[in-house]
Order: structure tokens, then C-alpha cells, then sequence
């Protein structure tokens, strides 16, 4: 066996070790959130921040990278006519809550992302993936008054559960600088809502299902030979989903079907940009994004919950020292930092909840065409007289690249 040959299964036997082991995480995981915010409509919505734009603070609206599946729009997909890329993505969150005196812990890790990507004709880049959608996941123990006495007595409220997407993303090069993306998800989850007491508990299972679609709009501009600039756009139409739902009382045990309740997935339009520049042998990239998404025109299924217009602005960059492949490792690695700030649709008491945080990423080449993804999220989420959560999120993945429809020649 020859060096070269060596080393690539030496390589091979690495990647196969760590896809082990985001299987074994996924595995040993139990939810993908810990978080009060997450019992409201479907949950807690998934960002799809994971993959190569995760340490820019998820920064991917108008980032058009050849040889890497960036979801964040589907026009971005660009993939050669010799390439095969197999994504996995996963994260683990550390949490600490806190409201007045009262402090709280929760961790939660989980797959995030199993996708492909390829080309079909010379125009049209696919990508196939299934990636969580929305996640439920809390407990929350408060104090009720016995009505028409001063007696006090404990009330659970617990949740868990979520939806999955299954998506389909197809983006066409309609013109040398123009490509258009359609985003097609067949969305699908349970959600169990129980609350309970000492005399007796209450639990709803809610299941449903939805066919969505997002569509997206890439300009792809080379300035001059140093310099790239990318726009782009999305949009996401407003959807319903119905939910069928049962009752459980606990004295009884029978299951009960109650009236179908309806959940909304509003409408959202996205604008992005990047700048990619070579200095001397460095490569730089700017990104930045923003996001509204209309949740003030859907009702709020709890009375004590408003909700109004999100908007969320993330921005980031990535450095790489040397790209020109050079001797020190650490000079072809790709370092990453962003920021981002999230006005949430969550309004409770009059006030919004902010979520603002910062992230930091490194890019490990693997070979010549396969790369691992590091990330950390630090990030802060509360307001005025709500429950405030300081969290710490570490992302991993791995992006395998390998060539189709080589013919190899022998001596």
C-alpha cells in the first residue's frame, strides 16, 4: 500500500469514527431544547444555523459558496458536476435560567442536520435532508391558589416533543450572475402538553402534518478577479397546520378526542449579502442578514401571550490565512466570528423577549474535499419580567465531498 493510499484510509477511518459518534449523541440525547419559551404554537423554531456558516452567526442569505450546502437559501445551493456532499450536523446546549432569587440548569444535544447534495443537469444543484423543524421541551412548576380560600397547592406544566421536516431544495443558474431556489418541506411531529397536580393529571397529545415550500433568489457578481459580491432573498409563505389532538385524564386513563386545534407557520421574507475578497494569499468573507417574519398577523393560542413582528439581523466573517493550500495546517484552516440580534415574536406582559448573542468557528480541512465544522454559540435570552436564559451552544458537523463518474486509470 502506498502512502497516499495510507493516509486516505487512514482519513476514511477518522470520518467513520466521528460520524460514530454524532449518531452516538443523537442516541444518548433526549430533546433538542430546555426552555420555557418552547411551550407556545410548535415550539421552539429551529434557526438552520449548522454547516459552514454556523461560527458567522448563521449568516447565509446571500453566501454563495461553491462545494458546500448552505440551506439558509436555496438558491445558494451550488454544487459541480463531479461532486457528491454528504452533511451531518449536530449540537449540544448548556442553559442557566433564572427569575429573581430562583436558578435553574438544563442541557440538551441532538442531531441537527443529515443532508446530500448534487448535481442533475449542468444547471440544476439538488439538496435532500432531514433536519428538525420546531422543538417542545419544559417543565414548569408554579404556585395556584384554591379557589375561594387561601390554601396554596403545586400545578406542573410539561411539555415535549416537536416537528420534524423532510425537505427537497432545488436551485437552477438561470442566467451567469441569476439563480432562483425552491425549498419544498413536508413537515410532521407530536406534541404533548400535560399539567398536573396532586389530585390528578391532564395530558394532550397533538399530532400534524404540512407540505411548505420557501423560494429564494441569488446575484452572483465577480467585481473584478479579487473580488465577489453576492445578494440574495427568500421567501416563505404563510401556512396552517391542523392538529389532531387527544385528552388523557389521569383518574380514568381514557383517551378522549378533543376539538382540532390549528397552529400557523406565518410568512417571512429574508434579505442577504456578502463580499468575498482574496489579499495577497488570504480569503475574506463578509455576510450579513436579515429576517422578518410577520407573527403578528397569527393569533396567539394563549391569553396571556401576544405575538408581534420578529425581525432578526445576524452578521459574520471568515478568514482564511493561506488558501493556496500551504504547508502549516493551521494557515488553511478557516476562522469565523458574528453576532446576532433577535427581536422574538413572544410578547408577554407588554414586552418583547430579545435573544442576543455572539459566535466563534473554525473550519478543519480534511483532504482536499472534505471539511469539519466547529462552532459556540454565547448567547442571552429574557426581557422585562420574564424568565431570563444564558446559554452556551457547541455546534459540530462534517461536510464529505466526494467525486461521481471519475474513471481511474491504472499502470
Amino acid at each position: 500500500m502506498t502512502p497516499q493510499s495510507e493516509r486516505k484510509t487512514r482519513m476514511k477511518r477518522s470520518l467513520i469514527l466521528l460520524l460514530n459518534t454524532l449518531f452516538y449523541i443523537q442516541l444518548c440525547a433526549q430533546h433538542n431544547t430546555s426552555s420555557p419559551y418552547s411551550m407556545f404554537g410548535v415550539g421552539e423554531i429551529e434557526t438552520g444555523t449548522y454547516g459552514m456558516n454556523s461560527g458567522m452567526a448563521g449568516s447565509g442569505i446571500g453566501l454563495y459558496v461553491p462545494g458546500f450546502l448552505n440551506i439558509a437559501n436555496p438558491a445558494a445551493i451550488a454544487i459541480d458536476s463531479l461532486s457528491f456532499i454528504f452533511d451531518v450536523s449536530t449540537s449540544a446546549k448548556i442553559s442557566r435560567f433564572s427569575l429573581g432569587e430562583g436558578r435553574e440548569k438544563a442541557t440538551s444535544a441532538n442531531l441537527k442536520k443529515i443532508a446530500m447534495g448534487f448535481r442533475t443537469i449542468p444547471k440544476l444543484s439538488l439538496s435532500l435532508g432531514l433536519m428538525p423543524y420546531s422543538s417542545v421541551e419544559y417543565k414548569l412548576r408554579t404556585g395556584e391558589i384554591v379557589e375561594g380560600t387561601n390554601q396554596q397547592y403545586d400545578m406542573l406544566y410539561e411539555g415535549n416533543g416537536g416537528f420534524t421536516q423532510i425537505y427537497l431544495g432545488g436551485s437552477y443558474k438561470l442566467y451567469p450572475k441569476w439563480s432562483l431556489g425552491v425549498k419544498a418541506a413536508y413537515l410532521f411531529g407530536t406534541i404533548n402538553d400535560i399539567q398536573g397536580s396532586w389530585t390528578q393529571s391532564r395530558t394532550i397529545t397533538s399530532t400534524g402534518y404540512k407540505f411548505v415550500m420557501d423560494f429564494g433568489i441569488i446575484y452572483n457578481d465577480r467585481l473584478n478577479e479579487r473580488t465577489n459580491l453576492t445578494i440574495g432573498a427568500t421567501y416563505g409563505y404563510k401556512s396552517q397546520i391542523k392538529l389532531n389532538s387527544t385528552r388523557t385524564v389521569s383518574i380514568n386513563n381514557v383517551p378522549e378526542i378533543i376539538p382540532s386545534l390549528h397552529v400557523y407557520i406565518p410568512q417571512s421574507i429574508a434579505l442577504g449579502a456578502s463580499l468575498q475578497k482574496i489579499r495577497g494569499r488570504s480569503h475574506l468573507i463578509f455576510a450579513a442578514d436579515y429576517k422578518f417574519t410577520d407573527w403578528g398577523a397569527t393569533p396567539s393560542p394563549n391569553k396571556k401571550v401576544y405575538y408581534s413582528a420578529n425581525h432578526r439581523l445576524n452578521a459574520g466573517v471568515q478568514i482564511t490565512p493561506n488558501y493556496r493550500t500551504p504547508r502549516n495546517y493551521f494557515q488553511r484552516m478557516a476562522y469565523q466570528a458574528g453576532g446576532f440580534y433577535e427581536r422574538s415574536h413572544l410578547k408577554i406582559g407588554g414586552n418583547n423577549l430579545i435573544e442576543t448573542g455572539l459566535s466563534l468557528g473554525m473550519i478543519f480541512p480534511l483532504g482536499r474535499r472534505t471539511v469539519l465544522f466547529l462552532s459556540a454559540d454565547l448567547a442571552h435570552r429574557g426581557g422585562t419580567m420574564m424568565i431570563n436564559e444564558n446559554y452556551l451552544r457547541l455546534n459540530l458537523g462534517v461536510s464529505l465531498n466526494e467525486a461521481w463518474f471519475i474513471k481511474w486509470a491504472y499502470d
